[in-house]
This record gives C-alpha cells, structure tokens and sequence, in this order.
C-alpha cells in the first residue's frame, strides 16, 4: 500500500514511472525515483543552459553579420563617393566654368 502511494506520487507530481517495482524495497524504490527526478531536473536544467548560450551566440552571430554588411556598404560608398569627386565634378565643373566663358563670349562678340 505504502509502495503504492509513493508511486502514484512521484507519477502525478513528476510523471517519473519504474517498472517491476514488487521485487524493490521501499527504500530502493525511493531512492530510484528520487534519482530520476533529480536527472530529470538537471536534464532540463542543462537545455536551458544550452538554449540560452545557443541563443546569445546566434544573436552575435547576426550582429556581427549586419555590421560586417554596413561595414562593406560604406566602404562601397566612400569609394563612389571618391571617384565621383575626382573624375565626375572636375568635368561639371569645367563643363559649367565653359558654358559660363562661352555666354560671357557671346555677349561680348555680340551674336
């Protein structure tokens, strides 16, 4: 009777089950259900720590992914960014600089 309440107890409040009890002592029986709760305990403690640590290093995983994607995304812009300046305004601007002789010319030639 004793055997049996202890095992609907560690049934109900932890879902822990042994098989072949009527051969096990009480105490044994105690023991072995007590183990098992405390592994499950751990089991599940152990997963936490797992899915915590998976889960940090998945987050920096992905920071690390976006800065390096800014990182090549301003570079790709600075480099635009010089060429436009050394090659593209100096030609505008003489391009302007002409236009402006050549209103100034026409003016002055009277066409």
């Amino acid at each position: 009777l004793k055997k049996q309440k202890i095992l609907t107890l560690y049934k109900e409040k932890w879902n822990v089950k042994v098989k072949n009890t009527e051969s096990i002592p009480i105490e044994k029986l105690e023991n072995i259900l007590s183990s098992k709760v405390t592994k499950r305990y751990i089991k599940d403690a152990v997963i936490k720590i797992q899915k915590v640590t998976r889960g940090f290093l998945a987050r920096l995983r992905y920071r690390r992914m976006v800065k390096r994607r800014n990182d090549a995304a301003s570079y790709l812009q600075r480099i635009w960014k010089r060429y436009r300046m050394i090659s593209m305004v100096p030609k505008a601007w003489r391009k302007f600089k002409y236009d402006r002789i050549t209103i100034i010319q026409k003016y002055i030639r009277g066409y």
